[in-house]
């Protein structure tokens, strides 16, 4: 089910095994959009906007099923793939 996000953090993916993270918008969040912390997902469909840092930080490995857009984020570039710390 998708989901929206209005808070500081944002949206976070943290998970075991495979699945996917489709739909999700995060906006107007104090530091990234949608962080993935996990690589066996597929991510797709997604939307990061006017967040304060990234739109989305990705860990290495996952899928990218596209439609993910990441516009107007604070911080360049707009998608971070050097992962979660």
């Amino acid at each position: 089910m998708p989901e929206s996000a209005t808070l500081d953090l944002g949206l976070v993916f943290n998970f075991g095994g495979d699945g996917s993270v489709t739909g999700n918008t995060a906006t107007g969040n104090g530091g990234s959009g949608i962080a993935l912390c996990t690589s066996a997902v597929t991510f797709a469909s997604n939307e990061a906007r006017d967040n304060r840092s990234y739109g989305f930080v990705t860990t290495p490995g996952f899928t990218d099923g596209g439609g993910n857009q990441a516009l107007d984020n604070g911080l360049e570039p707009q998608w971070n793939t050097a992962g979660c710390s």
